[in-house]
């Protein structure tokens, strides 16, 4: 008689279960069904207007720092004629950018997911928030600036198409 309980109590806690997932699932389903907002638009614009020459106009790092107080770092045009950041993006989702009076490089491949790009180097990987105004394209992320082991510097890089 105990084996026969205890062989219906897990029936019936099968059951529960069975029934528990299908309502689960069915919410999903109904939830789901109404029309998602269409950010196509946004992702094909990112694919469409990246490609060519990006030239550094103005680059602002808020650095926050656990041993020293936060700092805001900020690059303007005149040092950066001096001293040039282009990121060169092609439409093969290739990249290459190039820095400082030295030209030194680094390459990549890029990809865009609605309005965030994503940059993959071979030892490290960058996601920026990309807006477009006038002719220029802001890059917002949030980085490891400072070498802490804290992703926690907030980037603003403004860039003009060339």
């Amino acid at each position: 008689m105990m084996a026969c309980n205890t062989l219906f109590m897990s029936l019936v806690t099968r059951l529960i279960a069975g029934f528990c997932l299908f309502v689960s699932l069915l919410v999903l389903c109904v939830s789901c069904s109404g029309t998602a907002p269409d950010n196509s638009h946004i992702t094909a614009a990112l694919q469409d207007e990246l490609p060519g020459k990006w030239r550094a106009v103005g680059i602002t790092i808020h650095i926050t720092d656990s041993l020293a107080a936060a700092q805001t770092l900020q690059i303007d045009e005149a040092t950066l004629r001096e001293k040039p950041i282009l990121w060169e993006f092609e439409t093969g989702n290739r990249y290459r950018t190039t820095s400082g009076a030295d030209g030194t490089q680094s390459r990549g491949i890029w990809n865009a997911f609605s309005d965030t790009l994503m940059m993959v180097e071979p030892r490290a990987t960058y996601q920026y928030v990309v807006n477009f105004m006038d002719k220029e394209a802001i890059f917002r992320a949030t980085l490891d600036w400072d070498g802490d082991g804290e992703a926690d510097d907030n980037y603003v890089g403004r860039f003009r198409k060339e």
